[in-house]
Protein backbone atom coordinates (compact mmCIF):
# COMPACT_ATOMS: atom_id res chain seq x y z
CA UNK A 1 0.00 0.00 0.00
CA UNK A 2 1.49 3.38 -0.95
CA UNK A 3 1.67 6.35 1.42
CA UNK A 4 -1.40 8.09 -0.04
CA UNK A 5 -3.51 4.96 0.41
CA UNK A 6 -2.19 4.56 3.97
CA UNK A 7 -3.16 8.14 4.82
CA UNK A 8 -6.63 7.61 3.31
CA UNK A 9 -7.15 4.59 5.56
CA UNK A 10 -6.24 6.67 8.63
CA UNK A 11 -8.68 9.41 7.62
CA UNK A 12 -11.67 7.11 7.05
CA UNK A 13 -14.43 7.17 9.67
CA UNK A 14 -14.11 4.29 12.13
CA UNK A 15 -17.43 2.76 11.03
CA UNK A 16 -16.21 2.59 7.43
CA UNK A 17 -12.92 0.97 8.46
CA UNK A 18 -14.72 -1.61 10.59
CA UNK A 19 -17.23 -2.44 7.87
CA UNK A 20 -14.53 -2.81 5.20
CA UNK A 21 -12.32 -4.95 7.42
CA UNK A 22 -14.92 -7.36 8.80
CA UNK A 23 -16.87 -7.66 5.53
CA UNK A 24 -13.85 -9.38 3.97
CA UNK A 25 -14.20 -12.48 6.16
CA UNK A 26 -17.65 -12.41 7.73
CA UNK A 27 -21.22 -11.36 7.16
CA UNK A 28 -21.24 -7.80 8.51
CA UNK A 29 -24.67 -6.26 8.97
CA UNK A 30 -24.93 -2.59 9.96
CA UNK A 31 -27.94 -1.81 12.12
CA UNK A 32 -30.07 1.30 12.14
CA UNK A 33 -32.78 -0.07 14.43
CA UNK A 34 -32.57 -1.34 17.98
CA UNK A 35 -32.39 -5.04 18.78
CA UNK A 36 -34.85 -6.24 21.39
CA UNK A 37 -33.38 -8.70 23.87
CA UNK A 38 -35.14 -11.52 25.70
CA UNK A 39 -35.75 -9.11 28.60
CA UNK A 40 -37.65 -6.72 26.34
CA UNK A 41 -34.85 -4.14 26.58
CA UNK A 42 -33.87 -2.32 23.37
CA UNK A 43 -30.15 -2.39 22.57
CA UNK A 44 -28.43 -0.08 20.11
CA UNK A 45 -25.77 -2.18 18.42
CA UNK A 46 -23.89 -0.57 15.55
CA UNK A 47 -23.60 -3.88 13.74
CA UNK A 48 -23.80 -7.65 13.99
CA UNK A 49 -21.08 -9.95 12.70
CA UNK A 50 -22.13 -13.46 11.72
CA UNK A 51 -19.82 -16.38 11.14
CA UNK A 52 -20.84 -19.89 10.12
CA UNK A 53 -21.76 -20.83 13.68
CA UNK A 54 -21.73 -17.66 15.81
CA UNK A 55 -23.16 -14.16 16.05
CA UNK A 56 -21.47 -11.16 17.68
CA UNK A 57 -22.81 -7.76 18.69
CA UNK A 58 -20.66 -4.76 17.77
CA UNK A 59 -20.30 -1.35 19.40
CA UNK A 60 -18.25 1.23 17.48
CA UNK A 61 -17.16 4.23 19.56
CA UNK A 62 -15.31 6.87 17.55
CA UNK A 63 -14.58 9.01 20.58
CA UNK A 64 -11.71 11.40 21.25
CA UNK A 65 -11.51 10.17 24.83
CA UNK A 66 -10.85 6.89 26.56
CA UNK A 67 -13.59 4.26 26.50
CA UNK A 68 -14.17 2.96 29.99
CA UNK A 69 -15.27 -0.23 31.65
CA UNK A 70 -18.91 0.92 31.70
CA UNK A 71 -19.15 0.60 27.90
CA UNK A 72 -17.61 -2.88 27.96
CA UNK A 73 -20.08 -3.92 30.68
CA UNK A 74 -22.97 -2.50 28.65
CA UNK A 75 -21.90 -4.52 25.59
CA UNK A 76 -21.54 -7.67 27.69
CA UNK A 77 -25.02 -7.20 29.14
CA UNK A 78 -26.55 -6.47 25.72
CA UNK A 79 -24.94 -9.55 24.13
CA UNK A 80 -26.15 -11.81 26.94
CA UNK A 81 -29.68 -10.40 26.68
CA UNK A 82 -29.73 -10.89 22.90
CA UNK A 83 -28.25 -14.41 23.10
CA UNK A 84 -25.19 -13.45 21.04
CA UNK A 85 -22.06 -15.58 21.27
CA UNK A 86 -19.97 -12.56 22.21
CA UNK A 87 -19.25 -8.95 21.44
CA UNK A 88 -16.70 -6.58 19.98
CA UNK A 89 -16.20 -3.00 21.05
CA UNK A 90 -14.08 -0.96 18.68
CA UNK A 91 -12.63 2.44 19.46
CA UNK A 92 -9.64 4.76 19.47
CA UNK A 93 -8.53 4.56 23.12
CA UNK A 94 -9.50 2.24 25.98
CA UNK A 95 -8.78 2.45 29.69
CA UNK A 96 -6.63 -0.34 31.09
CA UNK A 97 -9.59 -1.47 33.22
CA UNK A 98 -11.81 -1.72 30.13
CA UNK A 99 -9.21 -3.87 28.36
CA UNK A 100 -8.73 -6.24 31.29
CA UNK A 101 -12.46 -6.51 32.02
CA UNK A 102 -13.16 -7.26 28.36
CA UNK A 103 -10.52 -9.98 28.32
CA UNK A 104 -11.95 -11.48 31.54
CA UNK A 105 -15.55 -11.43 30.26
CA UNK A 106 -14.84 -12.50 26.68
CA UNK A 107 -15.62 -9.15 25.07
CA UNK A 108 -13.11 -8.32 22.36
CA UNK A 109 -11.67 -4.84 22.76
CA UNK A 110 -10.30 -3.69 19.40
CA UNK A 111 -8.31 -0.53 18.73
CA UNK A 112 -8.68 1.49 15.53
CA UNK A 113 -4.90 1.26 15.11
CA UNK A 114 -5.09 -2.55 15.13
CA UNK A 115 -7.62 -2.53 12.30
CA UNK A 116 -5.46 -0.12 10.29
CA UNK A 117 -2.37 -2.32 10.82
CA UNK A 118 -4.28 -5.48 9.81
CA UNK A 119 -5.70 -3.70 6.75
CA UNK A 120 -2.16 -2.86 5.69
CA UNK A 121 -1.08 -6.46 6.22
CA UNK A 122 1.30 -5.93 9.17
Amino acid sequence: MDNDAQENVKEQPLKTLVKDYFSRKYLFHELSDSVIGKSGQKWNFDAIIKTDDAQFGVFIKDWNRSIGINQVRLLEKACLDCKFDGGLIIGNIFSSHAKSYGKYKGVQVVLKGDIIRRTRGY
